[in-house]
């Protein structure tokens, strides 16, 4: 009886659970509420270096005292033949931060569309200690066999100033308004902020915006300008510098 109606009533009972489980649907339940993403402003600083450059005496330019409109100082004005351009605005796949595109160049609109602030927020240049002046780095002979010691920036510099300087200006409807095609970004006093222990020189920063300037002009360079004279032998320098960044990120 029991092997009569066995195979079949099995054969039943697999049918049922098989219509039973084609009603049930898998589904997954979340732990939380979904919720919509909201970005923040961020303010983000960059901290870049200034390449070493060597300065022979015969590399640095003389200007004249009208070319930057300067209060007549001791000393001429001379130009330091240092890049910070490239230090103060590196290439953006330089820079981690994932809303700038890392295609594209500052003054780019996609960045600009992000950036609302831009401003140099620190820096400084220093005597480059001898032992990063690389493999091939002999010091200067003074009196035929002795060894020249390192000429201080507060030996042959009075003041610095550093520059931003615009050209070529944009013909878009974004540009309005008047703005300076030379923008001071920062200055030092060698007298008082030259730290003789470390050879370094510290900047006091204009926190101008260039975030406008950017807007405005298609090209630019940063250059050192100061009052003083040619040092007696080769000067090597290097520096340092911070690029502090507002973000405009947030839909308000």
């Amino acid at each position: 009886m029991s092997s009569k109606f066995g195979l079949p009533s099995m054969i039943l009972l697999t049918l049922m659970l098989a219509a039973c489980g084609s009603k049930y649907k898998e589904s997954i339940q979340p732990i939380y509420a979904a919720q919509a993403i909201q970005l923040k402003d961020e303010h983000v600083q960059y901290w870049s270096t200034i390449n070493p450059t060597t300065v022979d005496p015969s590399g640095i330019h003389q200007l004249a005292d009208t070319i930057f409109g300067w209060i007549p100082l001791v000393g001429g004005l001379v130009e330091l033949p240092i890049d910070l351009t490239t230090s103060l605005l590196p290439p953006l796949p330089s820079t981690s931060y994932p809303a700038l595109p890392k295609d594209a160049a500052w003054n780019d609109p996609r960045v600009m569309s992000i950036v609302s602030g831009l401003r140099l927020g620190s820096g400084s240049i220093r005597i480059t200690p001898r032992e990063l002046r690389g493999p091939d780095w002999k010091p200067d002979t003074c009196w035929l066999v002795l060894e020249c010691p390192d000429v201080g920036i507060d030996e042959f510099l009075k003041e610095v100033r550093v520059y931003l300087l615009f050209k070529d200006e944009k013909n878009t409807s974004s540009s309005t308004g008047s703005l300076p095609t030379q923008v001071l970004l920062a200055s030092a006093d060698t007298g008082a902020d030259y730290d003789k222990g470390t050879q370094t020189l510290s900047f006091h920063v204009s926190q101008e915006n260039i975030r406008p300037y950017l807007d405005r002009y298609a090209n630019f360079e940063i250059k050192i300008i100061a009052t003083g004279n040619y040092p007696n032998h080769t000067v090597y320098l290097d520096g340092k510098l911070r690029l502090d960044l507002d973000l405009k990120l947030s839909k308000e």
